[in-house]
């Protein structure tokens, strides 16, 4: 997550969900919102049934340039694919962390592995 407040930020994540009118999972390739002024003017691709995330980890990576925002993903840490370029007009100082969000009754156990932060 890069955060410059509430109501201007941007998450990146592995995410799945139980789709109770298709019974069976389904998820976004991997969600991208970027939240401007309290709106959501680039947000995810479209939803799919497949299974998409492959293994129990996944790298994600958010790179700025500028005002450019490059989501990208990887299944092992060395293949990188772009998931999505979008302008992004935020603060030159920012917070990064990263964000588990659980909305599920059972219990999730998360590892964060190879947290790497850099700058150019």
């Amino acid at each position: 997550m890069i955060w410059d407040d509430e109501s201007n930020y941007i998450r990146l994540e592995r995410n799945r969900w139980w789709a109770v009118e298709g019974q069976r999972y389904a998820c976004y390739p991997p969600l991208i919102e970027y939240h401007r002024n309290g709106e959501l003017p680039i947000t995810n691709p479209d939803p799919t049934w497949n299974e998409f995330f492959a293994g129990k980890s996944t790298w994600l990576r958010l790179e700025r340039k500028g005002d450019l925002m490059t989501a990208s993903y990887s299944h092992d840490g060395k293949k990188w694919r772009e998931a999505k370029q979008f302008k992004a007009k935020l603060a030159t100082q920012l917070r990064v962390g990263l964000v588990v969000v659980n909305t599920s009754i059972r219990e999730l156990n998360v590892e964060f592995d190879d947290f790497k932060l850099t700058t150019n």
